[in-house]
């Protein structure tokens, strides 16, 4: 390791704590070219239960902040070399804003906007409100590409990222959500690249366990099951006529994209 650079307070989730910061040679984006500080963190305490507690912290929030400087967290290693201690590699945080998203015969502006890449494969995730001349060709879109993922074929389409990088990128759509608010539908689009696609990140999500699909998990069940109790008692009380269900149906293909937790808001899975 090399010399400490300096000695910070980092801020992890609601922790504070101090850390010895090892910088080393930086790295170029994958997105944009940027060269990005790279480092490695040392937090030491002699308690092993709150080393533990560091660690947890760094890989349930991801992100940790130096003052003003934001840090993704890349990995996170126990250290008893020198006692007790966590190590976070860390990677400096690329603010990235897309101006504009072409898709195949559209455009989407997004609202809010990040990319990510777990080993090979490249996640993009934007909230947006297609605008009205646009919000049809979108849903027709997502509609028709979802129809043949349901018939097991990959559907790879390239999308533009203005402000991002001009040249296409070849994705497919991941976990896809809207609610509805007073100025109509939000949408939040994950889409993920053809590069490094495969049964992992099915929905979008690079881990099975990851937070964001247990929570979906969640209330996703919750929902059909209040559902079912409904359509039990209407039917038991004569007033709702037992009716097929047609699972490709298009009614049936948007019910099961929207969100509607009403004490969590759609943009906090950013």
């Amino acid at each position: 390791m090399s010399e400490i650079v300096r000695v910070a307070s980092l801020s992890i989730d609601s922790l504070e704590a101090v850390a010895e910061i090892h910088e080393s040679e930086p790295i170029k984006s994958r997105f944009t070219s940027r060269l990005l500080r790279c480092a490695e963190a040392v937090l030491r305490d002699p308690n092993v239960a709150a080393v533990q507690n560091i660690i947890e912290s760094a890989q349930r929030v991801e992100q940790v902040s130096e003052g003003a400087t934001r840090w993704t967290v890349k990995g996170t290693t126990f250290d008893l070399n020198d006692g007790p201690a966590a190590v976070l590699r860390l990677e400096e945080h690329e603010n990235l804003v897309a101006a504009k998203i072409d898709f195949p015969g559209f455009s989407i502006t997004p609202e809010l906007y990040k990319e990510d890449v777990f080993d090979e494969v490249q996640l993009v995730q934007m909230l947006t409100r297609p605008i009205p001349s646009d919000k049809d060709q979108f849903a027709d879109f997502l509609y028709e590409i979802s129809s043949d993922e349901r018939s097991d074929q990959a559907s790879y389409f390239p999308v533009i990222r203005h402000g991002v990088e001009n040249s296409p990128l070849a994705v497919r759509f991941g976990r896809v959500l809207w609610d509805q608010t007073d100025s109509g539908r939000r949408y939040l689009i994950t889409l993920v690249s053809e590069t490094g696609d495969d049964e992992s990140t099915k929905y979008g999500v690079p881990q099975p366990w990851s937070p964001m699909l247990n929570r979906l998990v969640d209330h996703a069940t919750e929902f059909d099951v209040r559902i079912s109790r409904i359509e039990a008692a209407l039917q038991s009380a004569s007033l709702l006529e037992p009716t097929p269900y047609d699972d490709d149906s298009r009614e049936a293909f948007e019910a099961r994209m929207r969100y509607s937790r009403v004490n969590n808001k759609i943009e906090n899975f950013f």
